[in-house]
């Protein structure tokens, strides 16, 4: 006997696979098995919002922060279809963790500007001199105190 028949949670199906219910005149599923619904214009929306969300991402062709607050602005506007209202559009950016991103995007920005990278990147470029082993363990080694203090 398999281990499915035998333990108490499994409900074997009361016709079988492939047989017609009597009733409705379509082929019966097994107990529990849920029947997936209908694609709707719902669906689409959401689904082509997401596929353009995930594009301006990878492809890098609007800045992040453009591209995430254009997605937001996309689900709030076709309330209709999304059912994200301005309120629930805008209860994101009470949440902390989306604080941190922004303050991130804004610390980078600032320690990019100063021009500290391109010293930073200068010096390990000097002090590894070819050798890719101290390269990288430059690399770690700056990543890991700054992610001490940033993190």
């Amino acid at each position: 006997m398999s281990t499915l028949a035998t333990t108490p949670w499994f409900d074997p199906p009361t016709l079988p696979l492939g047989s017609v219910a009597p009733s409705s005149g379509t082929p019966a599923l097994p107990p529990g098995v849920v029947t997936p619904p209908a694609f709707t214009v719902d669906m689409a929306v959401v689904f082509a919002i997401i596929v353009l969300a995930v594009a301006l991402f990878v492809t890098g062709w609007l800045a992040p922060d453009v591209t995430a607050l254009l997605t937001v602005v996309l689900l709030v506007v076709f309330e209709p279809w999304t059912t994200i209202g301005p309120a629930d559009g805008i209860a994101g950016f009470a949440s902390p963790a989306t604080i941190t991103v922004l303050m991130m995007f804004v610390l980078s920005e600032g320690i990019r500007r100063t021009g500290a990278v391109q010293i930073l990147a200068e010096a390990i470029a000097s002090f590894s001199a070819g050798s890719e082993r101290r390269r990288l363990g430059s690399i770690l080694g700056v990543s890991g105190i700054s992610a001490g203090f940033i993190g």
